[in-house]
């Protein structure tokens, strides 16, 4: 089985994070915080992965964002994990 390269891997991961970075607090609280995979199709250079983010409420009321890529199908291979925080 072919695994996805680690550049492709973390490009994907920061991708998903910025994209999640620019959502506001409240809209993340109203989304009922719930971790979702998504399935990334395989390139010309890479197979396919998938890309799990998973949500956390911390203490001071801020929203942990993890996102892990994932180097192969139904999260085998390397990970690549990338955390942010959203603070209200």
């Amino acid at each position: 089985m072919r695994v996805a390269s680690q550049p492709y891997l973390a490009e994907l991961a920061e991708e998903f994070l910025a994209g999640q970075m620019t959502i506001s607090w409240a809209d993340h609280v109203q989304s009922g915080l719930r971790g979702e995979t998504t399935w990334i199709d395989p390139t010309e250079t890479e197979p396919g992965v998938d890309v799990g983010m998973n949500y956390k409420r911390l203490l001071d009321g801020a929203i942990e964002i993890e996102v892990v890529a994932y180097g192969g199908p139904g999260g085998t291979g390397d990970a690549i994990r990338r955390v942010g925080v959203v603070r209200p």
